[in-house]
């Protein structure tokens, strides 16, 4: 900003100022006159209420907008700030910059930085930061029927996929019989045939696999019965182990 703009702004600053000095010492004058009990004379029509005026821009603060967008920045590190949307004046001197918040799933919301000045100074401060829903960001889209939201290109994959597979589109694929493979008993091997392969699923025993040593089922189960007495006699004995 080159000097003469700033000249420029420094003078609309010190006359804002010194408007709003001359606002303030005239509502000191009305506050006190109303408090010494000046009361209106018999007949005069009552005096209607001073109306607030608009606060104005200020235009230090209307033109920092770097400041405002840096404050978020430092505030938000990784967020993506947004164009600036405009700054809207809440008092004097103190006016709140508005950014495009370019958040995953907050359509439609928007930054905001409010800053402010004390009279006659230059210098800017920030009052305040955060994300705020803009105009219609709270409402949900307007609802579409199903029908109206169907593309042709939704039913085109579709048929592609059926087409690929030999069906026709918009019919199922036949389902296919499965056939259990036939068991032919040869001896006791227990060949099983099919149309692919012929696997063998037990296999006959060797010679000289088995031996006397081995024992046999009665034995076994003669041996079962043993150690089932020997425990029901220790039991029966010392029941608390």
């Amino acid at each position: 900003m080159d000097s003469a703009t700033t000249s420029a702004a420094d003078a609309e600053s010190a006359a804002q100022d010194r408007a709003d000095a001359a606002g303030s010492e005239l509502a000191a004058q009305a506050g006190a006159a109303a408090e010494a009990g000046d009361a209106p004379e018999a007949g005069a029509a009552p005096k209607r209420p001073a109306r607030k005026r608009a606060p104005k821009p200020d235009a230090l603060v209307a033109e920092a907008v770097d400041a405002a967008r840096s404050a978020l920045e430092d505030a938000f590190p990784g967020e993506a700030i947004g164009d600036h949307l405009g700054a809207q004046p809440e008092e004097d001197r103190v006016m709140t910059h508005r950014f495009t918040a370019q958040k995953q799933g907050y359509r439609g919301w928007q930054w905001y930085a409010t800053l402010a000045r004390a009279p006659r100074a230059k210098k800017i401060t920030v009052n305040e930061i955060g994300l705020l829903p803009g105009e219609g960001a709270l409402l949900a889209p307007a609802w579409v029927p199903w029908a109206d939201r169907l593309r042709p290109e939704d039913t085109q994959q579709g048929d592609a996929d059926q087409q690929a597979g030999g069906a026709e589109p918009g019919q199922d694929e036949p389902a296919t019989a499965v056939e259990a493979p036939a068991v032919a008993e040869t001896g006791g091997t227990g060949v099983v045939v099919t149309e692919e392969r012929t696997e063998v699923e037990q296999a006959p025993a060797a010679d000289g696999d088995h031996t006397d040593e081995d024992p046999t089922a009665e034995e076994i189960e003669a041996s079962v019965k043993v150690k089932r007495r020997r425990r029901q006699r220790r039991y029966r004995a010392n029941p608390k182990t």
